[in-house]
C-alpha cells in the first residue's frame, strides 16, 4: 500500500478487498509506505497483519468515521499512528477477535481512543494512547510498556467481568480516575505508573477485584487509592506519595489488603476507613497532613506491624465502636487519638 508507487493500493480498504492468489494461506500482510493516509475508516472481520514498513512514525492513518479501524478478526497492528477526528469516533474498535498492536500510536478527539467489547481479547505492546481512554467491556487482554495519557475522564476503564494485566504501564494526566476497574472486573496491574489524576489513580467498585504489586500512584487530586461497593483490593510493594486527600480509602463493604506499602505525605490521612475491611502488614504512613489511620465507627482493621510517623495532628483515630486490632505498629512524632 502506497501513496505513490505504482500498482500499489491507495487504501487499507482496497487492500483488504483484493483477492487473495490461489492456494494462498488464509490472512494477509498489508505494508504500508510511509506518508499520511486521509479519510481511513473501515469495518473488517478478516484476519490481517498491517506494518509499517519504516516503523513507528511513518505512517498516519487519519479517521472522522466511528471508527478510524473497527475489527472483529485476528489483527496485529505494527508501527502505525492511528487518528480519529470525530467527537464521538475511536482509533481502534474491537468487538471481539484477537488484537494486537505494537509500537503504535492512537489518538483520538473524543473521550475514547480504543474499546474492546464482546469477549475481544486486546493487547497493547509498547503503544502510546494520547487524549483518549482506553475501555475493556466483557473482555480480555493485556497493556504492557503503554502510556495513556491526557485523557478528558479516566484513562482506563475495566468493566462487566473484563480480565486484564497491565504492566509496566504508565497512566499520566487523567481528567478523572486513573484506572477505574468495575462490574466484577479481575485485573493484575503490576510494575506501573499512575501520577497527577485529577479524580483517584485507582478507582474500584461494585465486586471488582485488582492485585496491584510494585506500582506508584503520585500526585492524585483526590484519594490515591479507593475500594468502594464490595469491591476488593490486594496491594503489595507500593508507594502512594502526595495524595490531595487520603492515601487510602475504603468505605461502603469495600475491602483492601496491603503488604509493604508506604505512604508518604497525604494532605488528609493515611488511610481511612469506614464501614470497609482491611488489613495492613508492614505499611508505613509518613507525614500525614492530618490522622496517620481514620477509623469511623464501622471500620473492621487489623494491623501487623508498620509505622505511623509524624503526622499533623494524631497518629491512629479510632471513632467509638470501630473495631480495630493493631499489633507491633509503632507511632512516633504524633498522639495516638481514640
Amino acid at each position: 500500500m502506497s501513496l505513490t508507487s505504482p500498482g500499489a493500493y491507495r487504501t487499507v480498504l482496497e487492500a483488504l478487498k483484493a483477492p487473495l492468489p490461489s492456494g494462498a494461506p488464509p490472512g494477509r500482510h498489508i505494508m504500508i509506505e510511509p506518508g499520511s493516509y486521509p479519510n481511513t475508516g473501515f469495518r473488517s472481520t478478516s484476519d490481517f497483519v498491517m506494518t509499517a514498513v519504516e516503523g513507528l512514525g511513518s505512517v498516519t492513518l487519519d479517521g472522522r468515521t466511528v471508527g478510524t479501524i473497527e475489527v472483529t478478526g485476528k489483527v496485529t497492528l505494527q508501527g502505525l499512528i492511528v487518528r480519529n477526528w470525530s467527537d464521538k469516533g475511536l482509533a481502534l474498535e474491537a468487538a471481539g477477535g484477537t488484537v494486537v498492536a505494537e509500537q503504535c500510536e492512537f489518538m483520538t478527539k473524543g473521550s475514547l481512543a480504543l474499546r474492546a467489547s464482546k469477549g475481544a481479547h486486546l493487547t497493547l505492546r509498547d503503544c502510546e494512547v494520547q487524549d483518549g481512554a482506553v475501555v475493556y467491556s466483557a473482555s480480555s487482554g493485556v497493556m504492557e510498556g503503554t502510556s495513556v495519557i491526557g485523557t478528558s475522564g479516566n484513562s482506563v476503564a475495566l468493566r462487566s467481568g473484563s480480565t486484564v494485566t497491565l504492566r509496566s504501564c504508565q497512566v499520566r494526566d487523567a481528567g478523572g480516575d486513573g484506572i477505574w476497574v468495575t462490574e466484577g472486573s479481575r485485573p493484575l496491574i503490576e510494575q506501573c505508573t499512575i501520577s497527577d489524576p485529577a479524580r483517584a489513580g485507582l478507582w474500584v467498585d461494585h465486586r471488582a477485584e485488582v492485585v496491584l504489586r510494585d506500582c506508584e500512584i503520585r500526585g492524585t487530586r483526590k484519594t490515591a487509592v479507593t475500594a468502594l461497593e464490595k469491591g476488593g483490593i490486594v496491594a503489595d510493594d507500593c508507594l502512594i506519595a502526595g495524595s490531595e486527600v487520603d492515601a487510602l480509602w475504603v468505605a461502603t463493604g469495600g475491602s483492601l489488603t496491603a503488604r509493604r506499602v508506604r505512604m508518604e505525605a497525604p494532605r488528609r490521612t493515611g488511610v481511612a476507613v469506614d464501614k470497609g475491611t482491611v488489613h495492613l502488614e508492614d505499611c508505613e504512613v509518613v507525614n500525614a497532613s492530618d490522622s496517620g489511620m481514620y477509623l469511623a465507627q464501622d471500620a473492621n482493621v487489623t494491623v501487623a506491624r508498620g509505622r505511623v510517623a509524624d503526622s499533623g495532628r494524631a497518629g491512629v483515630e479510632l471513632a467509638n465502636g470501630a473495631h480495630a486490632r493493631l499489633e507491633g505498629m509503632t507511632i512516633t512524632g504524633s498522639k495516638l487519638a481514640a
